[in-house]
């Protein structure tokens, strides 16, 4: 009967509760996956053709949605010595992150 007159105050402290911790670990997240991006990219800087760093980079930045980044580090993979079913797979990703708004 109470549910039919209003939430259940301790299910509202409890969800209230639990939307604050989803936003400060987006937040935690959102800072962390940022330092990675910055990490890879000196990596990079400093080893161009380690392709473990910029695959790394390249799919942070995407998931961050830094298009411009992902591709960027997309196309320096293609010029290294991969295989052609992962430099097809990378060519495709180039593709749907050009096609899609620019983050």
């Amino acid at each position: 009967m109470a549910e039919a007159l209003g939430q259940n105050p301790l299910t509202a402290a409890a969800t209230s509760k639990a939307s604050t911790e989803l936003q400060v670990a987006s937040a935690k997240y959102q800072t962390a996956a940022s330092r990675a991006v910055s990490t890879y990219q000196q990596i990079t800087k400093i080893q161009p053709d380690n392709q473990e760093a910029l695959f790394a980079l390249a799919q942070a930045a995407d998931t961050l949605r830094q298009t411009n980044v992902a591709i960027g580090a997309y196309k320096r993979l293609l010029k290294l010595d991969l295989d052609a079913t992962t430099k097809g797979q990378i060519r495709e990703r180039i593709k749907t992150l050009q096609a899609s708004p620019q983050g």
